[in-house]
């Protein structure tokens, strides 16, 4: 009878089991992407048509939250069931490359009426034992068990500027598709960004992120991600902290205050105008720093300083900070505003369908953006051939001089006649237009049209400039448009994104 009675609860449990496993299937669904990209080095064309699988998960009535990599420069996005074969097309209601989140809507059918939309976890423990749910070639659900062993600030992985909550688990599969469902306890915990196959780890995306970005999208207009706008290094060595007045490095036996120092106040933002280089941040938003920029957050422990700005703020909120100038303690308010990709020197996250471009008697101006760096070498930047543009990313891709300043580049010159001599330039840094200092590619565009073409192009240290003969302007546009396929010779976009 024992026995008999074992049989019976562990038969129960199993129902249990399948029934929960079954119900977490409906609120998984596989999305297929067709995306066409533009051509970097040819920003005219577009590359072939490609196609990539990932994974979304379902969040309400006709809703479901993905990776934005998976839907990025996408042209038709599906939805499919791979026990039904069932297959729709959606669309892409919402995305931030900022956070790394999009959203699908559908309207609703009958084959997708049994979906259940999952709830986002509140918190997950640092020993979490988490549930990855994702599909095989053949359209199989898999379930893989991870356990959680860091949690730490990261950048995206496909869109880097932005510093997000992550969490580093250990994987027994290779859970490699874009978007992901990580559970803890039957609820989201977070979505997968990025999978290392040899280490068998992946990195998530935190459950505090993806909550706060249904939230935005909930409550329009979208927030978007506050940044405060200055850049700070950590303040370790004693003698420039005596230099600064700050306290002694901290020590367990000397437990003064830490403090980092500002580096770089960037033009337009709210730290314009509060801030200075050289300033010590002691304190913000009523936490302590120490000299490496950490504090001890309440719900995930030691964190740096970017999660309490973007993490814990949005845009327009306003918060007290406590410094160290010159020797003397202040205290300060910074209003917090969205940070605008686009408004950096080298843009990372805009992801645009088209890159604004300029071609003249072959020669080809664009904007140097991240995108376009990673595009050059397969394996980058460990692989890029140009220093100066690496350099100036790694440097100063998110500090502009003044507002609205890019780098513009001569990426790269088709030949003709015109342009003898000046075939093998590449990737150059454009200075000056016909004698005239440039900042960004309008300046390039207004100088081009007030001049009636380029005669002058000054590079950065190259030495020479180059001269065209503006008289065989026209014929040459005209010959290289034919040749080259070119529908048109320039683009600008009207309104920044």
């Amino acid at each position: 009878m024992k026995n008999l009675f074992l049989f019976i609860a562990l038969a129960g449990m199993l129902w249990s089991f399948e029934c929960r496993a079954a119900d977490l299937e409906r609120s998984v669904v596989e999305v297929q992407v067709t995306y066409q990209a533009a051509d970097p080095s040819m920003p005219w064309q577009r590359n072939p048509l490609n196609r990539r699988q990932g994974t979304a998960t379902v969040i309400g009535p006709g809703q479901a939250l993905t990776a934005e990599k998976l839907v990025r420069h996408h042209v038709l996005v599906e939805l499919y069931r791979a026990r039904t074969g069932f297959k729709t097309a959606v669309r892409v209601a919402a995305t931030d490359p900022q956070t790394g989140l999009a959203i699908l809507t559908w309207d609703e059918l009958p084959a997708l009426s049994d979906l259940q939309p999952l709830a986002v976890a509140e918190t997950v423990p640092p020993d979490a034992e988490l549930i990855m749910l994702h599909f095989d070639e053949s359209g199989q659900i898999l379930r893989d068990q991870a356990r959680l062993i860091e949690r730490a600030l990261s950048p995206l992985p496909d869109a880097p500027g932005q510093a997000w909550l992550m969490y580093q688990a250990w994987t027994s599969l290779n859970a490699g598709q874009d978007g992901t469902p990580v559970l803890y306890q039957n609820k989201l915990a977070g979505v997968v960004l990025r999978t290392e196959q040899k280490q068998n780890t992946c990195l998530i995306l935190a459950a505090s992120v993806l909550r706060r970005f249904l939230q935005d999208v909930q409550n329009p207009p979208y927030a978007g991600v506050a940044s405060a706008g200055f850049a700070w290094t950590p303040l370790l060595d004693p003698v420039k902290r005596a230099f600064y007045g700050a306290d002694p490095l901290w020590t367990e036996a000397n437990q003064k205050r830490g403090g980092i120092e500002v580096t770089r106040v960037l033009p337009g933002s709210g730290a314009q105008g509060v801030l200075q280089p050289g300033d010590i941040i002691l304190e913000w938003d009523g936490y302590a720093l120490d000299a490496q920029g950490y504090y001890d957050d309440p719900e995930f422990g030691r964190l740096l300083l970017p999660q309490l700005i973007s993490g814990r703020r949005r845009p327009g909120d306003r918060v007290n900070l406590h410094i160290l100038r010159a020797g003397a303690d202040q205290t300060l308010q910074i209003e917090l505003r969205r940070r605008v990709d686009a408004a950096a020197l080298i843009p990372e996250n805009i992801a645009l369908d088209q890159p604004e471009y300029l071609i003249e008697c072959g020669l080809v101006f664009r904007e140097l953006d991240g995108e376009y760096l990673r595009a050059q070498e397969d394996n980058w930047p460990r692989t890029a051939s140009n220093a100066r543009l690496i350099h100036l990313y790694h440097t100063r891709a998110q500090a502009p001089q003044q507002a609205g300043e890019h780098i513009v580049i001569l990426s790269g010159v088709l030949p003709d006649t015109i342009n003898i001599g000046y075939h093998a330039i590449s990737d150059a840094i454009v200075t000056a237009i016909n004698g005239e200092a440039i900042h960004c590619l309008a300046d390039v565009l207004r100088i081009t049209d007030r001049d009636e073409g380029i005669s002058r192009v000054t590079l950065l240290a190259h030495g020479q400039d180059i001269v065209l003969d503006t008289s065989q302007r026209a014929a040459a546009n005209q010959r290289l448009a034919a040749l080259f396929r070119i529908p048109a010779l320039r683009h600008q976009r009207t309104a920044q994104p």
